[in-house]
């Protein structure tokens, strides 16, 4: 008997055993009629869902013959990789709950091809409520599936091209690679992508900038694996030239979640991004200017207000003492003028970085009471400062920023009050965070100019000192929100004013050694420092400066002094002869300070260890990297830190205070 016709007699036995199994469900006529009459898949089951019997259309569908799949569970059979686990999950849930189930599903057949079922499956009882068999017609949609999937691939490529409006497009199948392109896709690159069609990897890769191949491939796989892609790289032209282009795409998935193409404009920014470089060489060479500029008015500031220190520390009489004093005040008015213009420069530009260390909340909060202290008492107010027993004793943060937010903050309060306390409250909340209140007993400030009060050159028009340039409060403001943290105000009119800081700032457990704060003697007082034979090695380029230096240095009882004016000459001097303390200008000209600290460490000479002091309009731009054991002082100098520090550096003892007859 030849193979077709064994096949046949098998199937007819295979059916004839079918009819018998179910003619005693009674089932048989009701087979014979929906083989007969149906162009759908159906099929009967015994109750625990193996198969008993299949119409022709089954086995059209399937490729499966009887001999196949009498005895087998359908789910075995003709299920793969790619069937919904969800799907499959529920059709056993509602066939164990002797239930009904109508789903869609995707099937294999015997060669390995999948198609898409819509199947509904019955239970069958007999007449004492007993299950016998499951019943299921199957209607084969997968030509309906196919037209539905390029329904929604034209209604996502209108979605794109609406959303970006005329970009280039692609659309690529991810699992064969195939890609369709928008017509005005050529005309970018000179060419379809890939001789091949193909929009891929290998294409990609080829075809981008060398140094930023590796971390396109990582956006790339990142996208196939379903993020959206938002890459900014360069592309090489037919011609051989370089243009930049961004690309941009959505992931669209399927049914289970599984990513299947991936839908993407590109974008041509050549002349955008070409612009931008000219953009930020522009700011460049403008914070070049800007901090040449400020670096020249910080050393006639330093000239000024050294040369006025020194004069208040000699005999003056009454009335010169105050017209020195008020010089004075006008340096560190100006001072704080050009400090907030150029901290306004770098958070326009977003060069302002913080620099975060441990530090004694406490000794923060008396260093900002010292500091004013004098102000307040002259106008007859109580400067008070309460930190709570909830805030830990050391935090992180950026010190010097928190300073100058408070200083700021408590400086107004000291300026616009004319009676009572003003307070300097520390404390915590529920979430942690630190809280810093600055209150006042002043005129307050009305409700209607409050909303502005952060907003830049703006001041409150209230009948109070027009002083200031309207800056201060918005760097405050936005130096709290660059720390992570906010700022508020409530005041009334009559009632004071409430300043309220809240910051994310860390609590530090370990304790290092005790911080030091800078004396704010009177200035008919002066230091003079047992030190000996210290000698130091100053190097600072502005004339006027260098003498300042020298002066205040020779009344602290410095004889060993040698002063240059050059980075390159210190260096030379510094291999000639052992000094205590290096005190070197940042921005000297050719050589800058930090550079000719390391050098002299690198080298073989005898200041290899030697302590440093870099002066600096822009400590902040130093904070991170400076070489061991440096330390920084602002320009214009604060006297009395210049003092405290070089006493800390030269000599381990304590400075000897005596008051000027």
């Amino acid at each position: 008997m030849d193979s077709r016709l064994k096949g046949e007699q098998t199937g007819t036995d295979a059916g004839a055993m079918a009819r018998d199994a179910l003619s005693g469900a009674g089932l048989a006529s009701s087979a014979a009629l929906i083989a007969t009459h149906t162009t759908d898949v159906a099929l009967a089951t015994d109750h625990t869902g193996r198969i008993l019997w299949a119409n022709a259309a089954f086995e059209r569908l399937t490729g499966y013959g009887a001999e196949a799949y009498i005895g087998q569970k359908p789910g075995e059979l003709l299920q793969g990789p790619e069937t919904d686990p969800a799907t499959v999950r529920l059709i056993s849930k509602k066939l164990a709950g002797h239930e009904s189930v109508d789903v869609e599903i995707l099937n294999y057949n015997k060669a390995g091809d999948p198609y898409w079922l819509n199947m509904l499956v019955n239970p069958v009882f007999d007449a004492t409520g007993k299950l016998t068999n499951f019943i299921s017609i199957q209607q084969d949609i997968t030509r309906h599936k196919q037209t539905e999937a390029e329904l929604q691939r034209s209604r996502d490529q209108l979605r794109m091209v609406l959303d970006y409006g005329a970009l280039p497009f692609w659309d690529l199948e991810l699992n064969t690679g195939h890609c369709e392109f928008s017509e005005n896709f050529a005309p970018i690159l000179g060419g379809t992508p890939g001789s091949d069609g193909q929009f891929d990897f290998d294409w990609l890769l080829q075809h981008a900038h060398p140094s930023e191949r590796r971390w396109l491939h990582r956006a790339m796989l990142r996208h196939y694996s379903g993020a959206d892609l938002d890459v900014t790289c360069r592309f090489r032209q037919a011609d051989g030239t370089w243009m930049w282009l961004r690309l941009r795409g959505r992931i669209v998935h399927d049914e289970t979640g599984f990513p299947v193409r991936s839908l993407g404009v590109v974008s041509d920014i050549t002349k955008i991004q070409s612009e931008r470089v000219q953009a930020e060489e522009r700011d460049r060479r403008k914070s070049e200017a800007l901090a040449h500029t400020t670096h020249e008015i910080r050393n006639l500031l330093n000239g000024i207000s050294g040369t006025t220190q020194v004069l208040l520390w000699s005999d003056l009489s009454e009335e010169h003492a105050s017209l020195a004093n008020r010089i004075r005040k006008n340096c560190e008015i100006l001072h704080e003028l050009v400090n907030h213009t150029l901290d306004l420069s770098r958070i326009e530009a977003g060069l302002l970085t913080l620099h975060p260390e441990p530090f004694a909340v406490s000794a923060l909060v008396d260093e900002v009471r010292d500091t004013l202290i004098d102000q307040a008492e002259n106008k007859g107010l109580r400067l008070v400062t309460r930190v709570d027993p909830s805030v830990p004793r050391r935090v992180m943060g950026d010190r010097g920023r928190i300073r100058q937010v408070l200083i700021n903050l408590t400086g107004n309060a000291v300026k616009f009050s004319s009676e009572g306390e003003v307070c300097v409250c520390v404390g915590t909340t529920s979430d942690g965070e630190i809280t810093f209140n600055v209150c006042d007993e002043g005129p307050g400030i009305p409700l209607a100019d409050q909303p502005h009060l952060f907003e830049r050159f703006r001041q409150v028009d209230d009948g109070r000192s027009g002083e200031g340039s309207g800056l201060g409060l918005a760097i405050c403001a936005e130096l709290v929100r660059l720390m992570g943290g906010s700022i508020s105000i409530q005041s009334a009119p009559g009632d004071g004013a409430v300043f309220r800081i809240e910051l994310p700032l860390e609590r530090v457990d370990s304790v290092d050694a005790a911080e030091t704060t800078a004396d704010t003697d009177r200035p008919e007082e002066i230091l003079q420092l047992a030190m000996g034979d210290a000698r130091i090695l100053l190097a600072e380029d502005d004339e006027i400066s260098r003498g300042v230096i020298t002066e205040m240095l020779s009344l602290m009882g410095i004889t060993g002094l040698r002063a240059v004016d050059s980075g390159d000459v210190a260096v030379g001097a510094a291999g000639q002869e052992r000094y205590d303390l290096m005190m070197f200008d940042q921005n000297l000209l050719g050589m800058d300070g930090a550079t000719a600290v390391r050098t002299i460490r690198q080298g073989t000479g005898p200041n290899r260890r030697t302590p440093a002091l870099l002066m600096s309009g822009n400590v902040g731009d130093l904070q991170g990297t400076l070489p061991e054991n440096v330390s920084v002082l602002s320009k214009p100098l604060e006297w009395q830190k210049l003092i405290r520090l070089v006493s800390d550096l030269v000599t381990d003892e304590p400075p000897v205070r005596e008051r000027r007859a």
